[in-house]
């Protein structure tokens, strides 16, 4: 589990994040574990608001993935995540509204989905996004092109265009 020791609200953890990117330049590089979690934590602050629009139009397949966000970052459960859940739990468990978990949340994987797949995308696309952050560090920094793409690609053990594909994923995500 990531996170900090006690449970923060979104507006706190948000408020650590953006702190803690600020002091990145004043202070010593911290180790890649901490890095690491502090991106991570990032990531899932981003998730979770884009999450907040899904459930808001209705996608309650959306749900867990939030709440599981909530949990591994150690976060307190937002008050309309909180609602959302107990609305779509009761139409099942209390008003028996519909027959099972997957009428409400829909399946957790689509049939024909390759689930090792996801699996290895999703744990690359953080290692991905480390080595060109890495990469980026080197004085003078490269740009960042094919040639980057192709080494990152290698040190990470995929092609240059999905190391691409993923960097920008993350990249993307952090700046919404």
């Amino acid at each position: 589990m990531i996170g900090p020791a006690r449970f923060l609200t979104v507006a706190e953890a948000r408020r650590a994040v953006d702190d803690w990117w600020v002091n990145q330049s004043n202070t010593e590089p911290a180790s890649d574990a901490v890095r690491d979690q502090w991106l991570m934590l990032d990531v899932w602050l981003h998730e979770l608001e884009e999450l907040k629009n899904k459930i808001r139009e209705g996608d309650k397949a959306e749900l867990l993935r939030a709440m599981r966000i909530c949990a591994g970052a150690r976060l307190v459960t937002p008050e309309w995540l909180a609602v959302a859940f107990i609305e779509a739990y009761d139409s099942v468990a209390r008003r028996f509204e519909a027959g099972s978990w997957d009428d409400i949340f829909g399946k957790p994987v689509a049939k024909g989905t390759h689930v090792g797949r996801l699996r290895e995308r999703r744990r690359k696309r953080i290692e991905v996004y480390r080595a060109v952050k890495l990469a980026l560090r080197a004085d003078p920094p490269p740009p960042v092109d094919q040639s980057l793409f192709e080494l990152v690609g290698k040190v990470c053990c995929v092609s240059p265009s999905v190391a691409k594909e993923l960097y920008y994923s993350v990249k993307n995500q952090l700046l919404r």
